[in-house]
């Protein structure tokens, strides 16, 4: 048994915060373990700055300068580095590989009950002298968004016909997960209508049927019965932005229901 540096708290006293998940958000790595003598903890979190889509413009002859462009957020670089610890440098390369391993695969990170889409950039792994002093592994990732989603809304239903107000809580606009299903006939070209716009799927929904449009932060698909219809998908994704909103759906004789998640910064 080796001995752990002094300032890391204890493992009682320590929650599992920080974890990574697949693209399925199945999870891949928890960053924290103390089993055996050997250690895993997250070193430092390096949290994406912000930076406004639009551009500061100087208008001409005047020294002034205005704001132009769209008022959403876009997201830099998210960084952990994990420290690991182990009793010799077999177990420290074999707890290396399998840190960068699971960063790989990352598509999601979780931290408390909040969780950021990441695209993968780059990882590295560095040794601090003997093994029980540790290795560190850096892991870089794109942050997918600018906010940090939380859990799912509970699915709601929809009435189709009507606008039916719907209340988003969070500081991002939410983009929906909306599932369709047809009666029973088919219903041809459904339109649906948010605050984003009119987004219409161009072609026939069978009866008992279902269109899923899926516009959740990390994924987009468009499927009917679970087969890609992305491109007949026109106009804007549908979401609701923050406050009271409402949708509308057309679809005679279908039934509908969505489902969202919050973000906050």
């Amino acid at each position: 048994m080796h001995n752990f540096p002094s300032q890391l708290p204890d493992e009682h006293d320590e929650p599992q915060l920080l974890r990574w998940l697949d693209i399925n958000q199945q999870p891949l790595f928890g960053l924290y373990k103390f089993a055996d003598g050997h250690e895993i903890r997250p070193l430092e979190e390096m949290l994406p700055s912000l930076k406004l889509l639009g551009t500061a413009e100087t208008v001409p002859q005047t020294g002034q300068r205005i704001y132009a462009g769209y008022d959403g957020l876009v997201a830099s670089q998210y960084t952990v580095s994990v420290g690991i610890w182990a009793g010799d440098r077999l177990s420290q390369r074999e707890l290396s590989g399998q840190v960068m391993l699971a960063a790989i695969r990352t598509r999601y990170a979780v931290s408390g009950n909040l969780t950021l889409p990441v695209i993968m950039s780059g990882v590295e792994k560095s040794w601090r002298g003997s093994a029980a002093l540790g290795s560190m592994v850096k892991a870089t990732f794109e942050a997918a968004s600018a906010y940090w989603l939380r859990p799912p809304k509970s699915p709601q239903i929809v009435a189709v016909g009507s606008a039916v107000p719907l209340s988003n809580g969070g500081q991002m606009p939410a983009p929906l997960r909306l599932s369709l299903t047809a009666g029973g006939s088919a219903v041809l070209n459904p339109v649906v209508q948010t605050d984003a716009g009119i987004t219409t799927w161009l072609g026939t929904v069978p009866a008992g049927q279902t269109l899923t449009i899926d516009a959740t932060p990390g994924t987009w698909s468009v499927t009917l019965n679970g087969n890609d219809v992305r491109t007949a998908l026109r106009g804007p994704q549908p979401r609701l932005a923050p406050g009271l909103q409402t949708i509308t759906i057309t679809a005679p004789g279908a039934s509908a229901v969505v489902s969202w998640r919050e973000g906050v910064i």
